[in-house]
């Protein structure tokens, strides 16, 4: 991929990456500024460009190609991070951010660059960072999932009291400020409707207590509550793949439901042809990724027992529970039991948190070395951690997808399916 001015567009993976040497360090100081060109983008959004030093600078706001003023921020070691001052050669994808707080708020990162841009740079990221921490030897992505709708997309949103309890807002990127939000362009009308009929919060209120969430599912409409979620919250009724899939107060479910619905239909057509002997889901949740699976027995391992109730029950409703079994417990435990060698061959799901797979998981992965193994992710530094342990077991990557799940900010989903390479045996 090449970046409008002819650039080559090499994406850094974080700022803790193989950086310039330094080699004048007294060249730049805080509050410096300087005209540079921004010739990448970086994990968070920032662009990436060098400084007269040599130093690597990640600068909010840019796109790779463009020419930038720049003030200096911050200098670390390697790097240093600044804050743009004007676009002097603008890039023709940056485009005017509907967003009246945009810049302020932290939740978005691309509003300035057209949507078809931001899925380049994305997938380029993916591509890189499976390269630079996972040692993949990777030059393209099989499948690239843009969202059907970059805007209006999230069912759900958090808001926090501000400062002086006149309404609620999102967090600054600072981290600390409040920014009041009356409406924001990428949840869903239902949700941003919610907003005006938010209470007022209350002075000397703890901030926790009059947080506001607002959210919203097909099957049951907008809910919105202050301060702790309530126990007594009606369970969420999605729709995927044309039929209702519950989801209890608490348990995780997609925020982007169209492309929620791709990732289900992805799951279903890489896994389903595989012939697996079985599929275990670990952290299977109400059971989503695994119920796109049909023909064999599917076997999902969760820790909340409420999750499980919804598991069983979506499976009753899609027709698969003869087929679909769903045992809560501790998953680690159960995983390295399931994985054990019992001549069936297996196709393991994963789908962890942002912090990726804990040692327990990738112990039982190396014990057990399941014949097939997709890995669903949405924080691609950990996926790409996490695969350098299990890659080198004696696996090599089948199939590739990035899954733009968060238009306008710089987080997607991606999924990697793995297949065991003949003659790798499991661990002894």
């Amino acid at each position: 991929m090449r970046s409008s001015s002819g650039e080559s567009e090499t994406a850094f993976h974080t700022v803790f990456g193989r950086a310039a040497t330094v080699t004048a360090m007294t060249t730049v100081s805080l509050g410096a500024s300087f005209e540079v060109d921004a010739h990448g983008t970086a994990l968070g959004g920032a662009v990436v460009a060098r400084l007269p030093d040599g130093r690597v600078c990640f600068i909010a706001g840019g796109i790779p190609g463009e020419r930038l003023v720049i003030e200096v921020t911050a200098i670390r070691k390697s790097y240093a991070e600044a804050m743009l001052v004007r676009v002097v050669v603008p890039s023709p994808d940056r485009v005017t951010p509907p967003c009246a707080v945009y810049g302020r708020c932290g939740g978005c990162q691309y509003q300035h660059v057209a949507y078809e841009r931001q899925v380049q740079l994305k997938t380029r990221q993916l591509t890189d960072v499976l390269q630079r921490i996972g040692g993949l030897q990777l030059t393209a992505i099989d499948e690239i999932h843009a969202a059907p709708a970059p805007w209006a997309y999230r069912n759900r949103i958090e808001l926090h009291p501000m400062a002086d309890r006149s309404g609620h807002g999102y967090i600054t990127s600072d981290d600390r400020t409040v920014v009041a939000i009356t409406a924001c362009p990428i949840a869903r009308p239902e949700v941003n409707a919610a907003i005006a009929g938010l209470p007022t919060p209350p002075a000397g209120a703890g901030a926790e207590d009059v947080r506001a969430s607002i959210r919203w599912a097909p099957g049951n409409g907008t809910v919105a509550w202050t301060g702790p979620e309530p126990t007594d919250l009606p369970w969420r009724i999605e729709q995927v793949g044309g039929q209702a899939y519950s989801v209890p107060s608490g348990s995780f479910a997609q925020v982007n439901p169209a492309v929620a619905e791709v990732l289900f239909t992805l799951v279903g057509r890489w896994l389903s042809p595989l012939g697996a002997g079985r599929v275990v889901d670990a952290y299977c949740g109400a059971g989503f990724l695994g119920l796109a699976v049909s023909g064999g027995p599917v076997l999902g391992l969760e820790t909340d027992a409420r999750s499980i109730t919804a598991a069983r029950a979506n499976a009753v409703t899609r027709g698969v529970a003869s087929t679909h079994t769903y045992v809560t417990g501790n998953v680690d435990l159960m995983l390295e039991k399931q994985l054990a060698p019992n001549g069936v061959t297996t196709c393991l799901i994963l789908d962890p948190p942002r912090a990726g797979c804990g040692a327990a998981t990738l112990r039982a992965v190396a014990s057990g070395m399941p014949e097939w193994i997709l890995y669903v992710s949405c924080e691609p530094s950990t996926l790409a951690r996490d695969l350098k342990a299990i890659v080198p077991l004696g696996y090599q990557v089948e199939r590739t997808a990035f899954l733009d799940m968060f238009p306008q900010t710089a987080h997607f989903e991606s999924a990697i399916l793995l297949v065991r390479q003949a003659g790798s045996a499991t661990a002894t």
